[in-house]
């Protein structure tokens, strides 16, 4: 137990063009991002939202977080493998120029009604180490003796 999941998946920096396109292509809420004295109109007031927020900048869209957690897992268990349950935890903010990198552990191996069961721990840290969003996933593998 405890083997990383590897290789770690690298997102590198959170920019105002990566918030942009996952909110338009996912999110049905539309917004307005504040950088630098130039706006972003993508619909409605964030600024105010943000400073009660405590925000110094924009942040992200939570469930960004949450697909970059099952694209760690699918791209560990390959196509034979079948991703049975994801849980992520979103708890803290992505603000503008963070460095994300996704992360994983298998914490426990099972068979369970004749599959072969993988949990594994998966969390996205900051620059700082800072884990933003924490998670487990259970992930169904052929067995070896298949292959």
């Amino acid at each position: 137990m405890g083997m990383e999941m590897t290789p770690e998946l690298e997102k590198g920096i959170l920019t105002v063009s990566e918030i942009s396109r996952f909110g338009i292509i996912v999110s049905p809420q539309p917004r307005r991002i504040e950088v630098r004295r130039e706006t972003v109109e993508l619909g409605f007031e964030r600024e105010a939202h943000q400073k009660r927020a405590g925000l110094e900048s924009a942040s992200d869209y939570g469930p960004q977080r949450v697909c970059w957690a099952g694209q760690l897992a699918t791209d560990w268990m390959g196509d034979a493998g079948t991703l049975k349950k994801l849980s992520v935890q979103i708890r803290h903010p992505n603000i503008l120029g963070d460095v994300n990198v996704v992360k994983g552990r298998v914490c426990r191996k099972d068979i369970e009604e004749g599959e072969h069961i993988v949990e594994c721990e998966m969390w996205v840290e900051n620059q700082a180490g800072l884990v933003t969003a924490p998670g487990h996933a259970l992930i169904a593998l052929p067995s070896r003796s298949a292959a």
